[in-house]
């Protein structure tokens, strides 16, 4: 239960705040560029593995067109659940194709609004203090590695390709055990960085920049390519302004910020 200030304010100060809270309430819906307001910021349901570039993608498109917009981080699998449940979101970025594919076919993404906009890339990363030296997938099977930190596979699509790289490696049956899920493959990181587990397979994009581990690549035969996939979210009022969005992950601008953040291009013909 909230506690009360009502009873501990004058009742002239309690007003002033509503009014203030009113004000930055009204002064929030507004966008970018003078003279030109909106009902509210875009909303764009983001997988977990764009959180690290978010603030500077939607910053670039808020600079390019005027447009405000919000990011809402979970994994492509729970976005979706929400979606189908009536969350109020405006743009879909799932982290494969998988999930925008199916919304598609129930109905609940505009059909011709899918873009493959970049390609994730799967890494294994191991903490500098790991109990045990580490150069690949083989070596996780050394007793020392008592856990390894991956996305949960069932609704995290980097999850999905930690499971078919181990399986493809021959490697799932000895070293399930030993698995620790994080909820998106963000927190799978988490568990490396705060030393819950030595080792991760995770998304390049959340490892980069961190000093405490050493990435190794994976290579891309041993799990289906992460074709990262956007749309628009049937339900959404906010269709023209998402349509800007969609055409600005196309652009140089917004390429040049995925590739800062590890991922690579789109295929040239990205069709399911």
């Amino acid at each position: 239960m909230r506690p009360s200030f009502k009873k501990h304010l004058p009742r002239r100060r309690l007003w002033a705040g509503l009014v203030l809270a009113v004000l930055l309430g009204l002064t929030g819906c507004r966008s970018g560029r003078p003279g030109n307001t909106a009902v509210r910021p875009l909303r764009v349901a983001a997988a977990g593995n764009l959180a690290p570039l978010m603030p500077d993608l939607l910053a670039a498109f808020t600079a390019q067109t005027g447009l405000p917009a919000v990011p809402v981080i979970a994994s492509s699998g729970k976005l979706a659940q929400q979606i189908i449940a009536g969350a109020p979101y405006d743009v879909f970025l799932a982290a494969d194709a998988q999930y925008v594919d199916d919304l598609i076919r129930q109905g609940f993404i505009v059909p011709d609004s899918r873009r493959v906009y970049a390609r994730g890339v799967l890494v294994l990363v191991v903490r500098q203090d790991a109990p045990a030296k580490v150069r690949g997938l083989g070596d996780l099977t050394i007793p020392a590695i008592r856990r390894i930190a991956v996305a949960n596979p069932e609704h995290a699509p980097y999850g999905r390709a930690a499971q078919e790289a181990l399986q493809h490696a021959g490697l799932w049956e000895a070293v399930h055990s030993r698995l620790v899920f994080g909820d998106t493959v963000r927190q799978a990181m988490q568990f490396v960085q705060s030393g819950n587990a030595p080792v991760g397979l995770v998304a390049l994009s959340v490892a980069q920049g961190d000093r405490k581990v050493h990435i190794i690549p994976i290579p891309a035969g041993l799990y289906t390519p992460l074709l990262q996939t956007a749309g628009i979210v049937a339900r959404s009022s906010r269709r023209k302004a998402a349509r800007q969005f969609l055409a600005f992950l196309e652009s140089p601008a917004a390429g040049a910020i995925f590739h800062r953040y590890g991922y690579g291009p789109p295929p040239a013909d990205p069709r399911p």
